[in-house]
């Protein structure tokens, strides 16, 4: 048919998470306060060398990536995992050539060990910049976490959070209209620095849904990244999403993962319709509505060619139509999540099965 499959009508049972999302919040909010307490007095020395390293800096100062990369790695080895990094693929260094910042997201299995190998992530991204010699004017971090992370942290670590570039949302299933205002505003404070290529921005699209293990991940990947592209494609002439697959081995002493770069998914706008790239979607590891969507085996919607590009493009259509601009977040959230799961899984083929000392040094920790 050539079109882009609908979303998921149903993607959960919302009344009933709604209810116990309810009943969880303050629970929740407790829980972190105390892990806060607990962390803080374990990691008061490193808090103390984080606060130190970034007293004297600020996102415009020449210095800023390289302390905030002392912080990732200091922050990284708390917790030190060997990850397997598909870096034979170059496309964090392909970014830092291109100058333009980016979308990247991530799943979010485990809330633990993400965080560490978002560390790492970043410093392989900034190595990249550093090697190139653009340290002092590339595109500045952007996390977007759960404010209530933030807000249950002691003041001066959420003065490190902010300074650190960590933007809070209500990461909330149901957002009160309170929380639904307050994102936009969130949203709407970072998209100038992202259009004009000044901050990447990282994300975890599933948010809280994170923790209904058994939904696919097409079922809990939340639309708010998707409002992102749409906003900026009124400012930018192209949005770059890069899809990051974490994937973890069973718990050993030493904890192994995988970190899968995958291939940048663009959107951008040929007049009225919007069209999107292939990404990281292949005849073999398509699924079906995506088989049929990009080789449809008729006509109706070739791939494109824009001037100036190699990257085959389609027009995202629905029931043989352009999909409008008000009803584009939640087709550009399936396309992601299409993208982000074949990471997911390229993540979990490449796992190191035994510690990666000896046979790859340079993938041990940080870097």
């Amino acid at each position: 048919m050539g079109e882009q499959p609908a979303p998921p009508k149903n993607r959960l049972t919302y009344a009933v998470i709604s209810n116990l999302e309810a009943m969880v919040n303050g629970a929740e909010r407790l829980f972190r306060r105390l892990g806060h307490r607990y962390m803080r007095k374990r990691l008061q020395p490193t808090i103390d060398k984080v606060s130190a390293i970034l007293s004297n800096t600020t996102p415009e100062a020449p210095d800023y990536i390289s302390k905030v990369m002392q912080v990732a790695r200091l922050y990284a080895n708390v917790q030190p995992i060997e990850a397997e990094v598909n870096t034979e693929d170059k496309r964090l260094e392909a970014i830092a050539a291109s100058d333009e910042a980016c979308i990247f997201v991530i799943n979010h299995d485990h809330q633990a060990e993400d965080p560490v190998l978002l560390s790492m992530t970043a410093v392989l991204l900034y190595n990249a910049y550093a090697k190139l010699d653009k340290l002092a004017l590339c595109p500045r971090p952007g996390v977007i976490l759960n404010e209530d992370i933030i807000q249950t942290s002691p003041p001066e670590q959420q003065a490190l959070w902010h300074k650190m570039g960590v933007i809070g949302v209500d990461a909330s299933v149901f957002p009160s209209k309170k929380g639904v205002s307050k994102n936009t505003r969130a949203f709407m404070r970072v998209l100038p620095n992202f259009c004009q290529d000044k901050q990447h921005l990282f994300i975890f699209p599933e948010g809280r849904l994170s923790a209904f293990k058994g939904l696919a991940l097409r079922q809990k990947f939340q639309t708010g990244v998707a409002d992102i592209v749409r906003a900026s494609l009124k400012r930018k002439e192209r949005v770059k999403i890069v899809p990051l697959g974490f994937a973890y081995g069973k718990k050993t002493k030493q904890r192994l993962g995988s970190i899968y770069v995958g291939e940048p998914v663009i959107f951008t706008r040929q007049g009225e319709n919007t069209l999107v790239s292939v990404g990281n979607i292949t005849p073999k590891n398509a699924s079906a509505p995506y088989q049929q969507f990009f080789w449809p085996g008729d006509d109706f919607n070739p791939f494109i060619t824009l001037a100036g590009s190699n990257t085959p493009f389609k027009v995202m259509t629905h029931q043989r139509k352009p999909i409008k601009n008000t009803d584009l977040s939640p087709f550009i959230a399936d396309v992601l999540a299409e993208n982000l799961t074949i990471c997911r899984d390229l993540a979990q083929t490449q796992l190191p099965a035994v510690s990666l000392k000896g046979s790859h040094p340079e993938k041990i920790g940080i870097y």
